[in-house]
């Protein structure tokens, strides 16, 4: 049977468009690119079909299955393919060098580090620190043997010789006082310098050498308490011990440090003393005034009040209003109770006659009575003071 071409074309439709089902459902899309080489292939068959003798060109019934696309493909699909294909970028340049630079080694290449190794070598020796009472100090066999010990050792740059010398420095200052005393000088830089350290077994061992030399020695050493001062508080042993009470250290060497200035304080002459520890008052540091401000209360407190007036009420009362007007407040507290100790004193006839306070008759105002009459202490405070300091001085 030979088919004409509209029977061919009609043959060649698709069962979706030739179906009266498929009337209702959308018609199904054919992937981009296949539907015009399917149809020019189908075409160019039924062509060929028409020329060839009867019989030949019979299509079957169903439809006919499509060969796959060409790799070559319409003209229409290579643009296409052309247009959507990913573009990959170009491979940047590399970075020239600037003349005479070389470029930096990979990773692999750099060589090993000596210090990644882990230490080798025994391990240190964990020192433990005995600190002993001065009570339980024992005496040493020959003296002077151990003076030139104490001598060599204090100036060693290892800690634990330097702990020993001190421990040694301390039974001779203890058992031996007389067989040292030629030595406190040369024996006080070194001290100074333990108690300085960041050690704290070293530096509370320096502490309590310390109390025991002014308990032993008391106002010999007040020469070397403060040498240099505040503008050189490295060999001031004074300056060193205030630092330390007021410092953020460890606990147990800021307790020392209380006690060995609680020592000083006792064991030297209280005028003596106090006149150390006044500059201190006037310290940058606003902790360290209030420690010097509770040691210089401390030793107006073993004063009489002739001593009292001998070393001065008026510097007494000017150091109270400093104190009470400070922003510390240890050297507020220090102040009150040093203001308690004056006005006690002050109360005392033998004081009162030395000062020889005497108050003027007030004289009212036009229109007003006549003012109260102040006491002589009101009266001694305001005239030495200014308003703000003698206001809160007559407050306590």
């Amino acid at each position: 049977m030979v088919l004409t071409r509209a029977q061919a074309a009609k043959k060649q439709r698709s069962p979706e468009e030739t179906s009266p089902q498929s009337a209702d459902k959308p018609p199904r899309k054919k992937p981009l690119g296949v539907s015009k080489l399917n149809i020019v292939q189908d075409t160019s068959m039924s062509h060929r079909a028409c020329k060839q003798p009867a019989g030949a060109c019979e299509f079957p019934t169903s439809h006919p299955v499509s060969a796959p696309p060409s790799p070559v493909g319409h003209a229409s699909d290579r643009s296409f393919a052309a247009d959507t294909a990913p573009t990959t970028a170009p491979a940047p340049a590399a970075h020239a060098l600037p003349p005479g630079e070389k470029p930096l080694p990979k990773p692999s290449e750099r060589p090993a580090v000596p210090g990644d190794k882990l230490p080798t070598g025994p391990e240190p020796v964990q020192i433990e620190v005995e600190y002993v009472p001065r009570d339980q100090l024992q005496p040493v066999e020959d003296a002077a043997a151990a003076v030139e010990a104490c001598s060599s050792g204090l100036d060693s740059a290892d800690w634990v010789e330097a702990v020993k010398a001190l421990n040694l420095l301390r039974q001779l200052v203890v058992h031996h006082a007389n067989s040292c005393q030629d030595k406190l000088q040369q024996w006080m830089l070194p001290v100074v310098k333990s108690v300085r350290s960041l050690r704290s077994s070293l530096c509370k061992t320096a502490i309590m050498a310390v109390s025991d030399l002014y308990i032993t020695y008391g106002d010999a050493l007040l020469p070397l308490a403060d040498v240099g001062g505040q503008a050189k508080p490295l060999t001031s042993l004074l300056a060193q011990i205030l630092l330390k009470c007021s410092s953020n250290d460890k606990k147990f060497v800021i307790e020392e440090a209380q006690l060995a200035l609680q020592t000083m304080v006792e064991h030297t002459t209280p005028g003596k003393f106090l006149d150390l520890l006044l500059p201190y008052l006037d310290h940058k540091n606003p902790k360290l005034r209030g420690k010097a401000g509770g040691a210089a209360t401390l030793t107006v407190a073993r004063m009489q009040p002739a001593e009292m007036a001998g070393f001065g009420m008026l510097r007494l009362l000017q150091m109270a209003g400093k104190l009470i007007t400070d922003n510390t407040p240890d050297a507020r507290e220090a102040a009150k109770r040093l203001v308690g100790l004056l006005s006690a004193a002050f109360q005392d006839p033998a004081v009162q006659q030395q000062l020889d306070v005497q108050v003027p008759e007030p004289e009212p105002a036009e229109g007003e009575a006549a003012p109260a009459k102040p006491s002589k202490w009101e009266y001694f405070c305001r005239q030495n003071l200014n308003a703000s300091a003698a206001t809160a001085v007559l407050k306590v």
